[in-house]
């Protein structure tokens, strides 16, 4: 899906009436996620709780319970529910050694989160309080250099929409690479993976594909191995010849997989933010079952030639 990150690099004062921006960009935000072709997740990211957001003389909390109708109220209380930031995100995926130190500015004001937004392939959302808000692109000064970085402030859809297009096509893009990392082994993955795997930030996307290769250069697919760290086994029952393929990153990455010598099966994928415990184990049923039919279309088809 395609994130936003609500930008708190805000100005200190603002001389028009906050709620009335508030609501307005909130409607508009309500207006692009009832497109389902733009796949934009319905939540807002955040650095931290709304009440802890300060935004001018208030804060992000007092303006959506300050909302004027009901419903809007409501779906703003529904959008603003995905935070702290850093529950998404290793610290070791976004920055290296040599650059965790670089300070990040925007408007002199600390703009780390939206450097961290950015390398998670999301977009930022801005209240246009000021000019500099009201940019398609963000100008951040990263140490001695400049980063850009999209932004949506309510009135340049067109902008965005054109940038969600061609994020969209990358995602599609990558489902090739994914499909023939495996060089000449075969590769089969269940609807319910690819669905899932196109909905996902590209930065995800690019995690599963590294993770794969990082198995396949540690010798353990073709057959799968696991060694406890990369690859795990699954438990339960029917779950015998399922494995998962994991990560710390973005959230605690998991692709639920079974490969012989030939071909890979790939059912499944979530993460350890979204799923734990019995959801997880239900993740994992699931997955298993996708493979299951998987390796019968194969089976049949090698039944019939």
């Amino acid at each position: 899906m395609n994130i936003f990150y609500f930008n708190e690099c805000l100005p200190s004062k603002y001389n028009g009436s906050l709620q009335v921006i508030f609501e307005t960009i909130i409607r508009e935000f309500n207006r692009l996620t009832k497109d389902e072709k733009l796949k934009i997740e319905k939540t807002v990211t955040t650095h931290k709780i709304p009440s802890e957001i300060p935004v001018c003389d208030t804060d992000l909390r007092n303006l959506i319970l300050s909302c004027s109708d009901k419903e809007l109220k409501k779906i703003a209380l529904s959008y603003f529910i995905k935070y702290p930031i850093d529950y998404y995100y290793q610290i070791e995926d976004i920055f290296t050694d040599d650059d965790i130190t670089i300070e990040h500015k925007f408007n002199g004001v600390d703009a780390t989160n939206l450097i961290i937004a950015h390398r998670m392939s999301w977009f930022i959302l801005s209240l246009p309080l000021c000019n500099l808000l009201q940019q398609n692109l963000l100008s951040i000064n990263s140490g001695e250099q400049q980063v850009q970085i999209h932004n949506w402030y309510g009135a340049n859809n067109s902008y965005i929409v054109h940038h969600i297009a061609e994020s969209i096509g990358s995602r599609e893009k990558n489902i090739t690479s994914l499909k023939y990392c495996f060089e000449n082994k075969n590769c089969l993955m269940s609807d319910a993976f690819v669905s899932k795997y196109l909905s996902a930030p590209i930065s995800v996307q690019e995690l599963v594909i590294e993770k794969f290769k990082d198995a396949i250069n540690a010798h353990l697919l073709f057959p799968a191995k696991y060694d406890d760290n990369l690859i795990k086994v699954c438990k339960g029952t029917g779950n015998e010849t399922t494995y998962e393929l994991r990560s710390k990153a973005l959230g605690g990455l998991r692709v639920y997989f079974s490969c012989d010598e030939k071909c890979i099966y790939i059912g499944g994928m979530g993460t350890k933010a979204t799923s734990v415990g019995k959801e997880q184990t239900t993740d994992i049923c699931r997955a298993s079952n996708e493979i299951k039919k998987l390796i019968a279309t194969v089976t049949e088809t090698k039944d019939k030639s």
